[in-house]
């Protein structure tokens, strides 16, 4: 909500993330006729508040970012923007578990970068920040979300990850937040209710923000 974002200090933030087209969008649109109506972790109220709430994160030179189940990769694509500024060593990650996704999503990722088109705002990005977009390192990875750091050989490694599908509370993966470093987050749509309600095989969630190295306990992200 808006008060949320003016609680902050970031409601200039807000407003401009507000105008995002998303990748998501578009790939149900035209491509995934099937899919049509999608998630609600993937709406652009979703991209808006994840994207704000680690704004701090984002903004470090050596940003290290994960998305857990990246789809077509929309919110790799407005985290690609927006650490692009101050990226010194910054590298944005995805894994998905559908393998189409996962090799499509690059791909168009790369052509957005490389014809100069925004992610939000203006659709012409000033030329300063497509060519700091172009320094960006990004990839993502065919994998199943669940075996994700298993082997513990990430852990203390990310500043953000974050989480696109939602899960019951009992199903989240320690693995996921020993990647992070101390003070990194991981925001994931936890199901509000056990046994969870659906509607449509999808869970009435509720964002939980974790940190890293139980520097502070996890709270609950107001969308």
């Amino acid at each position: 909500s808006d008060l949320l974002w003016q609680q902050q200090g970031k409601i200039e933030i807000a407003n401009d993330l507000r105008k995002l087209v998303t990748l998501n969008h578009v790939v149900r649109r035209d491509l995934f006729v099937s899919r049509k109506g999608g998630s609600d972790v993937a709406s652009l109220t979703i991209h808006v508040a994840v994207a704000t709430e680690m704004w701090d994160k984002l903004t470090l030179p050596q940003a290290q970012i994960m998305d857990v189940g990246c789809g077509t990769g929309a919110l790799m694509a407005v985290f690609i923007e927006l650490v692009a500024s101050k990226c010194n060593g910054c590298k944005v990650e995805g894994i998905e578990y559908d393998s189409d996704l996962a090799a499509w999503a690059p791909l168009f990722l790369q052509e957005l970068i490389e014809n100069g088109q925004r992610f939000f705002g203006p659709l012409q990005k000033p030329p300063e920040l497509q060519t700091a977009m172009q320094q960006v390192s990004y990839s993502v990875t065919h994998m199943d979300a669940t075996a994700w750091n298993s082997d513990t050989s990430l852990d203390g490694t990310y500043d953000v990850i974050n989480v696109g599908f939602a899960i019951l509370e009992g199903a989240l993966k320690p693995a996921w937040k020993q990647a992070l470093k101390v003070g990194g987050k991981l925001v994931v749509p936890l199901c509000t209710t056990t046994p969870p309600s659906l509607v449509d095989n999808r869970c009435t969630a509720k964002y939980h923000i974790f940190y890293g190295g139980d520097s502070q306990e996890p709270y609950k992200l107001d969308v």
